[in-house]
């Protein structure tokens, strides 16, 4: 082996040993600054555990007593829906409520509201076919229709009704 390659080596070597000492320096540092997570909060990992959960099932359950609005993904938290109450079936205030995240924003793959171009081929594939999409869901090469768009709260009328303010937009 030449003089150079012992060099190369060598240098290499002292190079690597550094930052082997750095990486476990930063470890070291790292638990001493980011403290221990058995010492997290309950009440804090309980709140992440609510806001991390599915919004069907989060925007399903009961109502707690320290909440009385769910927020959505509108611009305005929405009065929990709950057994006792009637569900309003008007296809404008369910499609501004739930609906426009999606379908007024233009989030890719979905039929933006009172775009006829996107609407006409769904359209024309029938009402009962748009009706099952919005109530089951459907995934397609251009995107995905969660069933009731995320919202199982809602009653499949509730859902049908916006799917016939939406076309009727788009007509």
């Amino acid at each position: 082996m030449s003089h150079e390659d012992q060099t190369f080596i060598r240098t290499a070597g002292i190079v690597l040993a550094a930052l082997v000492a750095i990486t476990i320096m930063a470890l070291v540092l790292a638990s001493f600054v980011g403290g221990n997570d058995g010492d997290a909060d309950p009440m804090v990992i309980a709140k992440a555990d609510e806001w991390i959960a599915p919004v069907g099932e989060r925007l399903s359950a009961e109502p707690s007593a320290a909440s009385e609005t769910m927020p959505t993904m509108a611009h305005e938290p929405v009065k929990a829906i709950t057994a006792a109450e009637p569900m309003e079936v008007d296809g404008a205030k369910v499609t501004q409520t739930y609906c426009f995240a999606c379908h007024g924003t233009g989030v890719p793959g979905s039929p933006q509201i009172g775009d006829s171009a996107d609407w006409a081929g769904r359209i024309a594939q029938g009402i009962d076919t748009l009706y099952d999409s919005a109530i089951n869901g459907k995934t397609s090469s251009t995107g995905v229709m969660p069933p009731k768009g995320g919202m199982m709260n809602l009653s499949d009328e509730q859902v049908k009704a916006a799917v016939d303010y939406m076309v009727s937009q788009a007509q």
